[in-house]
């Protein structure tokens, strides 16, 4: 979990933002003015835990904030 700056293109004829993420393999959590997305690595692990564990999305979300800062999981920064 972490922030990354992106920069969009806008030449003439772009694509909407939501489809240049895709393009680089991060799925946008909204199709307006997205500012979270998910690697399709982590879908793909989180759908196989969700799936074989029945995890629920907020325990899979603590279980990356502790990957992200093990000692202050607390303080992993959430954004919508």
């Amino acid at each position: 979990v972490h922030h990354l700056g992106v920069q969009y293109c806008r030449c003439p004829g772009h694509k909407d933002r939501h489809l240049q993420l895709l393009e680089f393999g991060l799925y946008p959590a909204t199709q307006r003015k997205p500012k979270t997305a998910f690697t399709f690595q982590l879908l793909d692990d989180y759908y196989l835990e969700n799936l074989e564990c029945k995890t629920t999305a907020r325990n899979y979300y603590s279980k990356i904030a502790r990957f992200t800062s093990t000692i202050f999981p607390h303080l992993v920064p959430v954004s919508f």
